[in-house]
Parts: C-alpha cells; sequence; structure tokens
C-alpha cells in the first residue's frame, strides 16, 4: 500500500487526503546509506535550514543547535571518529538512552525485525559482528554524503524540548527531500560526543543529539521498504457524527484525482520525452521507477482510485472484464503524450483468449506506431501483463516504436497505465494467423 493513506479528518472538510506535493516528499523520504559524490552548494543547506527553523515549539523556545560540516572538516571528524571506533569504541557512550534497556512488545519485534531486514538486504548475518561493525563504521564517514550536520540541545532541557527538537530534524529531512536530496538521521554520532566537543567547539552545556547526512541517493532506486503499520492500527477515533459528503463533494473528489494523475504524470513525462521505448528502456524503467519508487506508488494508487471511480477503464472493449479509456489526449503539457487506462481480468475471459492457456485473457491485437510506455498495476497478487519481454509484475514495458503484439494477463486482473507519444497506437493490423 502506498504511504499517501486515505484518512479521515474534521466536519466541513472532504474526508480524503489529497495527493500534494508534501505527501509526495514524506512518502518517498527514506534513510538513505548511500550517496554519490555531487556536491551541494552552501546556499541550499542554508534554504533547508532556513525552512526547517519554522519547526513548533512549545514557547517559541527553538531549542535546536546544528553543526554543519562539508570538506576538509568533515573528513577530520570522520577520521577521528572512525579511529575512535576501531580502537576504543568501548570507552565511548552517549549521554542519553535512545532504546529502553528492556523493550516491550510490539517494539521489541519491531526492532529485531529491523535488524533481519536491513542487515539481510545487504547479505550480513545478524550473527556476524566483524562485518556488521564495519558497516555500523559507515556512519562515521557519513555514508560518503558530502555534507554532515551534527545537532545539539541544551542539557537543562527537559523531554517536551527533546519533542521540538524532533520536529526541527523531521523538517530538515522533508525540506532536503523536497530539493532532491535524501537524509540519514543517525543517532550513533552521540556515542562519540568527547570527540566532537573539541573539534567542532560543542559547548559543555549542549548534549548531541544526533547527527544527519545530506546529499544526492547514488542508486535511489535500491532504496529499502520498512513495514508500517496501517492507520487502524496506529490511531482510535474516539468520534461520532462524521457528515457523509455531498454529490457536489465527490465529484470534486473524482475530478481532483484525475488531475492528480496527470499532474504527477507531466514531471515523468518531461524526463522521458526524449527516449526510445525499448528492452533498454523498460529495463532502466524498472530500474529507476519500480514498484518501491515512489513514482510508481503514487500512479499506482491514483489509477487504482480512478478505476474504483469509475473515470478510468470506464468502457468496456468486450465485456466487464476487458476495459479501456482514454484519460487525456496528447497536450502540449504532456509534451505531447496521451494517457490511457486498461483494465484485464484473467478470472473470467470472454471472447480474446489465448487458447493454449485457458487462464489467459488476450486482448486486441494492435501496434504501436512511436512505441509506448506501460505502468503494469496488479490488482491481484501474481497477476501478470505479458509484454514484448516477457510477463511482466508490478513495474513497466515499454514496446518498441512499429511493434504489434496482443496484450495478455494472467493470475487475475491487471491495470495498465499507457503513455503513447503523439497518442498513436493502431488497432487496423491484421493479426497473424
Amino acid at each position: 500500500m502506498s504511504a499517501l493513506e486515505d484518512a479521515v479528518i474534521g466536519d466541513g472538510m472532504i474526508p480524503r487526503v489529497q495527493s500534494r506535493r508534501i505527501d509526495e516528499i514524506i512518502a518517498g523520504r527514506f534513510a538513505c546509506r548511500e550517496f554519490s559524490d555531487r556536491l551541494i552548494p552552501r546556499q541550499i543547506i542554508e534554504e533547508i535550514l532556513g525552512v526547517a527553523r519554522f519547526a513548533p515549539s512549545g514557547a517559541n523556545i527553538r531549542p535546536w543547535h546544528v553543526h554543519v560540516l562539508a570538506g576538509a572538516v568533515k573528513e577530520r571528524v570522520s577520521a577521528a571518529l572512525l579511529e575512535a571506533h576501531a580502537t576504543s569504541r568501548d570507552e565511548h557512550a552517549s549521554e542519553y538512552k535512545y532504546y529502553a534497556a528492556d523493550l516491550p512488545e510490539p517494539y521489541l519485534n519491531r526492532r529485531q525485525e529491523f535488524g533481519r531486514l536491513f542487515y539481510g538486504s545487504l547479505g550480513i548475518a545478524q550473527t556476524d559482528t566483524v562485518v556488521r561493525s564495519r558497516q555500523t563504521a559507515r556512519n562515521y564517514a557519513f555514508f560518503d554524503a558530502p555534507v554532515g550536520l551534527i545537532v545539539t540541545i541544551d542539557r537543562w532541557l527537559e523531554v517536551g524540548s527533546w519533542f521540538d527538537l524532533g520536529m526541527f530534524v523531521q523538517n530538515v529531512l522533508l525540506a532536503a527531500a523536497g530539493r532532491g536530496l535524501q537524509c540519514c538521521p543517525q543517532e550513533t554520532f552521540a556515542k562519540y560526543h568527547r570527540i566532537l566537543r573539541p573539534m567542532l567547539s560543542i559547548s559543555s552545556e549542549q548534549i548531541v543529539v544526533c547527527g544527519i547526512s545530506i546529499g544526492y541517493a547514488r542508486n535511489r532506486a535500491a532504496r529499502g521498504s520498512m513495514p508500517r503499520a496501517e492507520v487502524e492500527a496506529l490511531a482510535t477515533f474516539n468520534v461520532h457524527g462524521f457528515r457523509r459528503l455531498t454529490a457536489t463533494e465527490q465529484g470534486e473528489m473524482i475530478m481532483e484525482s484525475r488531475e492528480q494523475l496527470i499532474e504527477r504524470s507531466i514531471p515523468f513525462l518531461w524526463q522521458v520525452k526524449d527516449m526510445t521505448p525499448n528492452a533498454a528502456m523498460e529495463r532502466w524503467l524498472n530500474e529507476t521507477y519500480g514498484e518501491e519508487s515512489a513514482l510508481y506508488k503514487d500512479l499506482s494508487r491514483l489509477i487504482k482510485q480512478g478505476v474504483e471511480e469509475g473515470w478510468a477503464a470506464n468502457q468496456e472493449v468486450d465485456g466487464p472484464n476487458y476495459r479501456r479509456s482514454r484519460i487525456l489526449e496528447p497536450t502540449p503539457e504532456t509534451f505531447h503524450f496521451s494517457i490511457t487506462a486498461v483494465y484485464m481480468n484473467s478470472a473470467d475471459p470472454r471472447r480474446f483468449r489465448d487458447w493454449d492457456d485457458s487462464d489467459v485473457l488476450r486482448g486486441q491485437y494492435h501496434g504501436h506506431p512511436y512505441g509506448e510506455l506501460n505502468l503494469v498495476v496488479p490488482l491481484d497478487k501474481g497477476a501478470e501483463l505479458k509484454g514484448l519481454q516477457g510477463w511482466q509484475g508490478p513495474g513497466w514495458t515499454a514496446p518498441d516504436p512499429g511493434s504489434r503484439h496482443y496484450p495478455e494477463v494472467r493470475g487475475g486482473a491487471v491495470i495498465a497505465l499507457f503513455y503513447l507519444p503523439a497518442g498513436r497506437i493502431s488497432y487496423d493490423f491484421k493479426a497473424p494467423a
């Protein structure tokens, strides 16, 4: 499920979170542990901190302070921390406890699950303390990010001010993500406060809370995905009397979600407008904008919503299990791509059918004069769409210019959201015998 969850909000407002840029930033943020060497101008860091300072704080105390590290200073700090980690790590300790000594459930299980998922993704056995220590050491090189922050708070402040500080740190992460950067907040820097104090002139009145690595992700497509609880598990609604949507509001929501899909598509179409659909581009799409990417999650959520609301794939081609509709004709705003949705469900195939495999629904034979970019959104687990490179689950296909084929679906229901250069697609070709 996308991180952009449906929610219920107060009376007098439409009870659904609309997909806004801030939602995309929140859902697309992740703890990056592999940065590129692309440098960041000082002005960008100043902008990030400039907007992060608007975090709320009780009585406007504003309890945060940030030390910004880059270049030679960051390298010297990293070298000192790596040396301490290698030779004297047991002599250092944080001035505060991050985790309870005896974590109760469900928190203990969640922490253990993180360890399994994180180290498992790196191919590191949880019992391999040597390799795990080597991975931990990468923190102190800021995961090769060009900029590091060390965040501190006055030691005489109480828990409430730490709550305020957390909101400031979150603002930093989101402001960075909104500028195309990623971050990794790192509590582990607090352990080496005795080394950081003299190197950064940190007052004895300040507690080192954490570090933050900031940079451009080396490989965004490779980001991990940690579990998140559903709203029902994290919230208790002790309320009554939510009103029903009016017909006007329902119509506005439907139009809004369609516009959101178009708006979310435009930056992507700008990126691919000069690329040629083919097998290489299909690999690139799946690597760059695969199932775990923010773009895939947003587009799949919106097109599912469109099918549910009836503005996408709403015209029957051959019964209710094979439907299609064009959402938008080519426009200059979409760089002359059209947007179309198809719904196919192999559970009850009708006329178009693969006689060699009874659970496959075959669609209309057609050709792509200029190729096609096709987002594949299975509605049933294991459902797939057949592209020119083979069967495709969640992800993309990119048929070449001049290619012709039967669209085929197996394993259940699939939505195909496809973008056509110049809107060109032809159903006039004679199918092979």
